[in-house]
């Protein structure tokens, strides 16, 4: 109604047959637009209801996707991200489970904490050149994603962030990195004395360089093979 001028995009978590918000027009604080959820001047994206469903095309005008926006939206099978989007909140597109691909706009510069955790049709994603941190498990259990390059101007990137990626044979890291390095589709430290991650579809024999003193949290989680 008209007169809600504070929620939280949770308020709407797990209800997976919701597949419209609506939002008085006489609200001063948010917008509805295609039964999605936005602050009144639609620059930020809140909430997409869990039951809808197909493609989506994020409007031209928003430059923030909130936490939680597209939190278990398993039926999306693509979305649009505009030019202007430069934050990708925590949970963002979290258990988005038929998504196959997300092109991530140069703008951004930080992707957020579980940001594509549980996108199991997650087969490619580009990380552009401006970001520069990479949050907590942000890509944990995307289990069909193939590859992963880390450009030069990432300086942080969180525990876990490829965990569980079964499909995921080798992450690489672009030369000019000042904080990383690969070495064998392996995440190391740039000095290479820290071993961070081994990419979960990495299989046979691997040999740990001799420069290496210390194995960073959950370096090998579910590598089985």
């Amino acid at each position: 109604p008209a007169n809600v001028t504070s929620m939280h995009s949770s308020n709407f978590g797990y209800c997976v047959s919701l597949a419209v918000i609506n939002v008085d027009d006489a609200n001063p604080a948010y917008h509805s637009d295609g039964g999605i959820l936005f602050n009144k001047a639609m620059t930020s994206l809140l909430k997409c209801p869990e039951g809808k469903a197909g493609d989506y095309a994020i409007p031209a005008s928003v430059t923030s996707i909130g936490s939680s926006a597209f939190d278990r939206c398993a039926s999306l099978t693509a979305v649009t991200i505009p030019a202007g989007v430069t934050s990708i909140g925590s949970s963002a597109f979290y258990g988005c489970s038929s998504l196959p691909s997300i092109t991530i706009p140069a703008g951004v510069t930080s992707i957020g904490d579980y940001a594509f955790s549980s996108c199991a049709s997650l087969t490619a994603v580009t990380i552009p050149a401006g970001v520069t941190s990479i949050g907590n498990y942000a890509f944990q259990s995307c289990s069909g994603l193939t590859a992963v390059t880390i450009p030069a101007g990432v300086t942080s990137i969180g525990d876990s962030a490829f965990r569980s990626c079964t499909s995921l044979t080798a992450i690489d890291v672009a030369d000019a990195n000042p904080s990383y390095r690969s070495d064998g589709g392996v995440l190391y430290n740039k000095a290479m004395t820290s071993l961070l991650t081994c990419p979960g579809g990495k299989a046979g024999d691997y040999a740990i360089p001799a420069g290496v003193t210390s194995i960073g949290s959950s370096a090998f989680y579910g590598c089985s093979s």
